[in-house]
């Protein structure tokens, strides 16, 4: 055997030898991977489809969470402003058809507040339902203050609460209202007697 056969016969030698090193290593990392996976000290590797699934629930999370969002705010919006054009707001926020109308506005605009009035004043004007003198929503329960009846007594006698009296119209008929209401002795459990009554 000659000197350059030697060498290339050590030279194999010592490339099988580090061939087999690196193999060893590499099992034992692995081994060890997986060990510090069971004991909770590695988390495991992430599978590339897991990982897209995950990231696609969360946008639609948050996509519904901002929609969720924005009809709340819609919402607080008509329920704020109904009263300033004599809209019942509780039965405008009722109204899938009218909210549905309002969820196309863009709350960020400058003008959202002249467009959601004109959507108000559209929904008032188009029957007694959405009127705050008329008194009954669409699930036909009392929402706006009692009507007052001959005499400035109130159709049902009762007293009035709070709310009705925040929910009569911020203008001479609301404040005519409320002093037939005081008159009648209907806000007598909230302090305000009959003028007659006062000392």
């Amino acid at each position: 055997m000659t000197s350059a056969d030697s060498d290339s016969a050590l030279a194999t030698d010592l490339a099988a030898v580090k061939q087999s090193l690196d193999a060893q290593q590499a099992a034992r990392e692995k081994q060890n991977d997986a060990l510090a996976i069971a004991l909770g000290f590695k988390q495991p590797p992430l599978d590339p489809r897991q990982v897209a699934a995950e990231r696609e629930k969360a946008a639609a999370a948050i996509a519904q969470r901002d929609a969720a969002l924005r009809e709340q705010a819609a919402e607080n919006a008509v329920l704020r402003h109904a009263g300033r054009y004599g809209g019942n707001g509780t039965a405008l926020a009722d109204s899938k058809t009218f909210m549905s109308r309002v969820a196309k506005l863009d709350p960020s605009s400058a003008t959202f507040t002249e467009d959601l009035g004109a959507e108000i004043r559209a929904a008032v004007e188009s029957g007694p339902r959405f009127r705050t003198g008329d008194g009954r929503p669409a699930n036909g329960s009392r929402t706006t203050a009692p009507p007052m009846g001959p005499g400035g007594a109130s159709a049902g006698a009762r007293q009035w609460t709070l709310d009705d009296v925040n929910r009569l119209p911020r203008n001479r008929k609301g404040a005519a209202q409320l002093q037939e209401a005081i008159d009648a002795g209907l806000l007598q459990d909230l302090g305000h007697g009959p003028a007659k009554n006062r000392r």
